[in-house]
């Protein structure tokens, strides 16, 4: 018992309530819990829209593609779908999608978040990253039709202006 004496003494309790006003005294005396929002930056507001709006492109052209008597054959399309497997990408663009459109509602668009939000708002952008094959490939493409179309315009004027 040497270690009882050791340890600092008991504090006192005063009673002078009832067991039942104590408990009220203690919930109500709390200040009540709120919210902290964040405002996020213009940037991230918009990288999280233009990232939702990727979501609803990349769902579209997914069923899109499921729907295609065809489907989708080739490299780009291998490497756009996992290996040719357009279902498992779809159901991962629209799990991050809708996660993303969810929380738009609780983070006032973007714009300010409390710390639940982003427990929503993380997942749901990374889920989306998943499918960067199909947008690399369509980014990939857009880049090739670009500098054909340059590439076309500068032979064009070249021959134009020496003939």
């Amino acid at each position: 018992m040497a270690q009882l004496a050791v340890l600092p003494p008991r504090p006192t309790v005063s009673v002078d309530h009832a067991p039942h006003e104590a408990l009220s005294d203690f919930i109500y005396a709390r200040p009540p819990r709120e919210r902290r929002l964040v405002a996020l930056a213009r940037r991230t507001t918009v990288a999280l829209w233009l990232l939702l709006a990727v979501g609803i492109f990349c769902c579209v052209e997914l069923l899109a593609i499921m729907d295609s008597a065809s489907g989708c054959g080739g490299a780009a399309c291998s490497v756009a779908t996992f290996g040719g497997h357009p279902l498992v990408t779809l159901v991962l663009a629209a799990v991050g999608t809708s996660g993303l459109l969810v929380a738009a509602a609780f983070t006032r668009g973007f714009t300010r978040a409390s710390g639940n939000a982003f427990w929503l708002t993380v997942p749901a952008g990374l889920t989306l990253a998943s499918v960067a094959g199909l947008l690399a490939v369509f980014v990939a493409t857009a880049l090739i039709l670009i500098t054909a179309i340059l590439a076309v315009t500068v032979c064009c004027a070249f021959f134009a202006d020496h003939s």
